[in-house]
């Protein structure tokens, strides 16, 4: 019984029944064998007599005392087995919940920020002897970043709010489409250095060359002709987006862009939400591009036309003239000549 019950990968009932079966067998023997089995017997033995058990019998109720104990044994080893076990499931579920969750806050976190700001941040986060490193604010300068801002003018006009339109919910509804569609675009291999910075009402921002170079990158912040030629045809694509979507929704939607490129300022504000931005006189040029342009239409600054007629793939420009930007005064502008420009544009001098 003793032997059985040292297999700890028995079940104890099995167990049981085994030893149950041997303690019958001696049972019956005691009971039915025509043969003394304690005839030979020591004189040990016999003291039993003394208390009124026999020696056979009291060798029987022995190993079922022993039989109960061992039982008791089992059923406590089973108890403690079962217990590690559901201890060991639960805390890979917990392991598996942990990683699951890390790595959505990544996929979180890279969504919000750029790789390597991203980067920055967790590996500032990690445990360093069993203390959190304590994570400072993010700020970096790029010397050569194009920005651009593009906005739809008549989406002021067509939000209203009424019981039909659902209280604005739907004309809502179509911008969030317009925006996602947009930001489909960056998952395009070609346009992996641009960096969507934020949306403002129905205006989009965006920037290329603030992301740090690396193997594989496609244009790098030290190169200004890549930089406004990648953010000019992700501009071009914005408006076939913007153009298809017309077409669904049958609506006549215009984008009004404009690009500026220059020195920034480049960093994370907020630490329970953060949000990374730019500022600088780059970016308000580039708004004022924007503000001040022509709905289907892209309008650039006279440094952005320069780069671009030296790019590989030189666009097609038009000069609008003199325009007065708020805070630069006169600036001299051009547009972009694409397949999206209004029928019969005449370009005129300001």
């Amino acid at each position: 019984m003793t032997t059985t019950s040292v297999f700890l990968r028995i079940h104890f009932l099995l167990k049981l029944i085994l030893n149950g079966v041997a303690l019958s067998i001696i049972w019956y023997r005691m009971d039915e064998g025509k043969e003394d089995i304690f005839e030979q017997a020591s004189a040990k033995l016999s003291d039993w007599e003394e208390f009124g058990f026999p020696a056979d019998r009291s060798h029987c109720y022995y190993l079922t005392f022993v039989l109960l104990i061992l039982h008791i044994l089992d059923r406590q080893i089973e108890y403690v087995c079962r217990l590690d076990f559901l201890e060991k499931v639960k805390l890979r579920a917990e392991q598996e919940e942990v990683k699951t969750m890390e790595m959505l806050n990544r996929i979180l976190l890279f969504n919000i920020l750029p790789p390597h700001v991203a980067r920055f941040y967790l590996t500032m986060q990690l445990e360093s002897h069993g203390q959190r490193v304590e994570v400072g604010s993010f700020h970096e300068e790029r010397c050569a970043v194009a920005v651009l801002f593009a906005s739809i003018p008549s989406f002021a006009d067509f939000y209203y709010e009424d019981k039909q339109n659902e209280e604005g919910l739907r004309c809502i509804q179509l911008l969030n489409e317009i925006i996602c569609d947009f930001d489909k675009l960056l998952r395009q291999r070609e346009f992996q250095a641009v960096e969507k910075i934020k949306t403002i009402g129905s205006t989009y921002m965006a920037a290329c060359g603030l992301q740090t170079q690396e193997k594989g990158s496609l244009v790098s912040e030290e190169n200004p002709t890549g930089n406004v030629a990648t953010l000019s045809k992700f501009a071009v694509a914005m408006m076939h987006a913007l153009h298809e979507l017309n077409k669904d929704a049958m609506q006549d939607f215009q984008l009004r862009a404009g690009i500026s490129v220059g020195p920034v300022m480049a960093g994370v504000v907020g630490t329970v939400k953060p949000q990374y931005d730019i500022w600088g006189d780059t970016v308000n040029v580039a708004s004022r591009m924007d503000s001040t342009g022509i709905p289907g239409r892209i309008q650039v600054t006279k440094e952005v036309a320069d780069l671009l007629s030296s790019a590989d793939n030189p666009y097609q420009m038009e000069c609008r003239g003199e325009i007065f930007v708020k805070g630069k005064g006169k600036l001299t502008t051009y547009l972009l000549k694409t397949s999206y420009d209004e029928p019969g544009f005449e370009t005129t001098e300001l």
